[in-house]
């Protein structure tokens, strides 16, 4: 599935959800990284602290923006993530 055809603005043009998680890099590309992560723990993880909606709604709010705004984001998702020893099934 194309990043942008799950509800994400379209900040990796053509490339599918995989394609996002392989990508290497800082700013805007790690942050995608978070983001699909966090998509897939809100979808398989129960209970999590965001839903799929509101993991897109933050990723959309912020892009574009800054690298800032990025790491910020990015941050959040990480700390989601390693809050309390859990972490995605698939790892």
């Amino acid at each position: 599935m194309l990043f942008s055809a799950a509800g994400f603005d379209d900040a990796f043009p053509g490339k599918t959800l995989l394609q996002v998680l392989q990508t290497g890099g800082g700013g805007l590309t790690a942050l995608g990284r978070q983001t699909v992560g966090a998509l897939l723990n809100a979808a398989r993880l129960a209970p999590w602290d965001l839903t799929a909606a509101g993991v897109k709604s933050q990723f959309n709010a912020a892009y574009p923006g800054t690298n800032g705004a990025y790491s910020t984001l990015q941050t959040t998702f990480e700390n989601l993530t390693d809050v309390n020893g859990r972490t995605c099934p698939l790892n």
